[in-house]
């Protein structure tokens, strides 16, 4: 994941948004519980409203405002369908699990960066440990 703030716009990323791997955002204004699939771009001055989802290889282009709850994919991104209040709820409840199997990794490891761990190395660790 890389972020880079210009002087066009900053990056702000709302609270238990899910951004996977390969993800490039050079500027946004992020919601809450928003999730980035992998090998996502994001350009300058976009906005993306709760609760929505980019699926893979994505484009969002610059200016793009995304509303809440949209499911959205391809080059440039175009609209799939709209979720429903539930499924956000879900894909609330989802990251903020992550969020807390994230904290309890960094209680029981305080030097390991999460984000480096191989998937392997991360199933043994939660196999071994009690959370």
């Amino acid at each position: 994941m890389m972020f880079t703030r210009s002087q066009k716009s900053s990056i702000h990323i709302g609270r238990y948004c899910i951004i996977e791997s390969g993800v490039t955002i050079l500027g946004c204004f992020m919601e809450d519980y928003v999730q980035i699939m992998e090998g996502t771009l994001i350009y300058e001055e976009s906005s993306i409203g709760e609760g929505s989802i980019i699926i893979n290889k994505s484009q969002i282009p610059p200016g793009l405002i995304i509303p809440a709850r949209s499911v959205l994919r391809g080059i440039p991104v175009e609209p799939i369908r709209e979720q429903s209040r539930n499924e956000v709820l879900k894909q609330k409840d989802k990251a903020e699990h992550y969020s807390q199997l994230f904290i309890k990794i960094k209680e029981q490891l305080p030097n390991a960066q999460s984000y480096l761990m191989t998937l392997p190395d991360f199933i043994k660790l939660l196999l071994k440990k009690e959370f």
